[in-house]
């Protein structure tokens, strides 16, 4: 699944918003905890749901309730589902009920259905003779989420997939990205970054597709990667079990450590935390499918037990995996770097604009980062700004106003854009960027980019490389 912000400007990526129409569920009124530790309602993370969508997306998980077997089932409904995916889980849900809903409907969660699982099919065999040159080059990966959550459902037309997220070791991201250039795999240009080095150094992974169809997410590290730096690559690619996936072998991560990929991953969906409903049905379908010691014992190893116990605890009460949150009730219940933490959810700007990134990556990244995103490359700025005859000028322009404006259009849209986040995290008179902090510190860190470049540029002409 796609991580790279678009940086060409704020573009909210992923798939379209949940429908403003939809009548909310009222769920359960028990306290969730927020990154901060108090317990609030309604849940910070997990989006305000019509009866329908919740009955579909708690299928096998908890029993629907009565006013959702029986309300109508409406188009946005009918959207909702199609667009996050859930139209072969919805299929079935009709088929096990004995539900009938107007042919319209039907047929529109037929097709949703088949295009979504075709899709996957397609990027399966697309994607082989990558990973086989990955191979043939003794190049160690394996291949998390995705696939691995198929295998614990009821097959690719429950759980279908986009891409496939490759994981790879930091020394050999480098080698990966030149073996899968020169099989035509490329970037989309509106996530093409400043420059050539934010793929390694300012973010997580970058996604690459090629013309026949052939779709990767190359990771080198785990996103956010603030929270994932002690994740040892290395060792999760060493743990995988090659699965059967269509007509092919694929090197697949466990349950367990899925798991704790897609509960980091909650926060990381598309700049919209908690807004993919898909998500939260694998959380589900991977405790079903692990054992609470492994998880527990994953967790503690990555210094994450208080994120899991944090994202579990946002899962409504009536679905919530009973034997994984039993056991962790006796751990922290807080995610470290809370400060953070609370500038990548609503309604803070960074869970809606590529700012967001600096609070996703350590320190050092994330100094190089902004310094990057102030002082582009002349080669990044021009398809942006075409004829322009003060680039950065305009760019500095154009960024704080669209920084701006999203801020406006998240305090003043009356749609609920985030998929249903509503809950304030702290006092709304907390400013989420302060521009007054951080111009001086941009100006220094463009000054420290434009040198840096230089001296990169030099060094590879003398064949060092950087």
């Amino acid at each position: 699944m796609s991580t790279a912000p678009a940086y060409g400007g704020f573009s909210p990526l992923g798939t379209s918003a949940l429908p403003t129409s939809t009548p909310l569920e009222s769920g359960d009124t028990t306290a969730h905890l927020s990154p901060v530790g108090t317990p609030k309602t309604p849940p910070t993370l997990f989006p305000q749901l019509s009866p329908l969508v919740t009955a579909v997306l708690f299928l096998d998980f908890a029993e629907p309730s009565a006013n959702s077997l029986t309300a109508p089932w409406t188009m946005d409904d009918v959207a909702t589902l199609s667009q996050q995916r859930l139209a072969g889980v919805a299929l079935r849900l009709l088929a096990e009920q004995g539900i009938t809903i107007p042919p319209t409907a039907e047929t529109a969660l037929r097709a949703a259905s088949f295009a979504a699982a075709s899709r996957t099919l397609q990027v399966v065999n697309a994607s082989l003779p990558a990973l086989q040159a990955l191979q043939h080059h003794n190049i160690p990966f394996a291949i998390s989420k995705g696939p691995g959550i198929a295998l614990q459902s009821h097959g690719l037309v429950e759980r279908p997939f986009a891409d496939l997220d490759v994981l790879v070791m930091p020394k050999h991201f480098r080698r990966v990205h030149n073996v899968l250039s020169a099989l035509g795999y490329k970037e989309d240009p509106s996530s093409m970054p400043p420059w050539p080095w934010f793929d390694r150094h300012c973010r997580e992974a970058v996604n690459l597709r090629n013309s026949r169809g052939g779709s990767l997410d190359l990771h080198h590290h785990l996103p956010p990667w603030l929270w994932t730096r002690n994740i040892d690559l290395a060792t999760l690619i060493g743990q995988n079990t090659p699965h059967p996936v269509g007509n092919h072998t694929l090197p697949l991560l466990s349950a367990p450590q899925n798991l704790l990929i897609v509960a980091l991953h909650v926060v990381s969906d598309h700049n919209r935390p908690g807004h993919t409903l898909m998500i939260w049905r694998d959380l589900l379908t991977l405790a079903a499918a692990s054992d609470p010691k492994d998880v527990l014992d994953l967790a503690r190893r990555q210094n994450l037990l208080g994120w899991l116990r944090w994202v579990i605890g946002e899962i409504p009460q009536q679905a919530r995996p009973s034997r994984l949150w039993d056991d962790l009730q006796q751990y922290p219940d807080r995610p470290r770097h809370q400060a953070r933490l609370r500038h990548l959810l609503p309604p803070a700007l960074g869970s809606r604009h590529i700012i967001g990134q600096v609070f996703r990556l350590p320190l050092p990244q994330a100094t190089c980062y902004l310094a990057g995103m102030a002082l582009p490359s002349l080669r990044f700025l021009r398809p942006q700004l075409p004829g322009s005859p003060r680039p950065y000028l305009a760019w500095w322009r154009r960024s704080l106003q669209r920084m701006v404006a999203t801020q406006r259009d998240m305090h003043t849209s009356n749609q609920p854009d985030t998929g249903g986040l509503v809950t304030a995290l702290r006092p709304a008179s907390t400013r989420d960027v302060s521009v007054l902090m951080i111009a001086p510190g941009v100006l220094f860190l463009s000054a420290i980019s434009y040198y840096s470049a230089a001296v990169a540029r030099a060094l590879q002409r003398h064949g060092v490389e950087v």
